[in-house]
């Protein structure tokens, strides 16, 4: 889960974080946003998850 924001300050942060948000970015941040999307989905595909395949 990727929280995108103009809002967030160290309380959404710490609410994010328990929600179990993997980041969490502002709007001053979005050209950091492809980087942390690459990482997040090379992690996806390297977890357990990997072999997950939706077959109708």
């Amino acid at each position: 889960v990727v929280i995108f924001s103009s809002l967030i300050n160290d309380q959404m942060r710490i609410k994010g974080k328990e929600l179990g948000a993997d980041e969490q970015l502002t709007k001053p941040e979005i050209g950091h946003l492809v980087e942390v999307l690459d990482v997040l989905i090379k992690r996806f595909l390297e977890s357990e998850h990997a072999g997950f395949r939706n077959e109708e």
